[in-house]
């Protein structure tokens, strides 16, 4: 779902697909509370992902990110699914660094 909604230019359904990719991720680890915490504060990642969303090539490395977490986890290949999360949340946390240092005390944290 995710790849055809970025071929076909869908940003409603990017965000949808992306939504429930990472709450269905999120749920399979059968942590509920943390799941529920994440949904819950994922608006707040929206202005990381909207500087991805005017970049199809980045978009499209998202989808394949995907990809490569499921089939790591249908292979039940830990190891390569770790491999895969890393890949996929490194080019938010270095956006997220440049646009919105996070600090903590005045100090700028480095979120990598």
């Amino acid at each position: 779902l995710h790849a055809a909604a970025i071929a076909a230019r869908d940003l409603p359904g990017i965000l949808a697909a992306n939504a429930a990719f990472h709450d269905t991720l999120f749920r399979g680890c059968g942590n509920t509370l943390l799941a529920d915490a994440i949904a819950r504060l994922s608006w707040l990642l929206t202005v990381v992902r909207a500087y991805r969303f005017a970049d199809i090539a980045a978009l499209e490395a998202g989808a394949r990110g995907h990809a490569e977490m499921i089939a790591a986890l249908r292979r039940g290949d830990r190891p390569a699914v770790l491999a895969a999360i890393e890949a996929h949340v490194s080019p938010a946390a270095i956006i997220a660094e440049r646009r919105a240092p996070w600090r903590w005390h005045g100090e700028v944290v480095r979120l990598r």
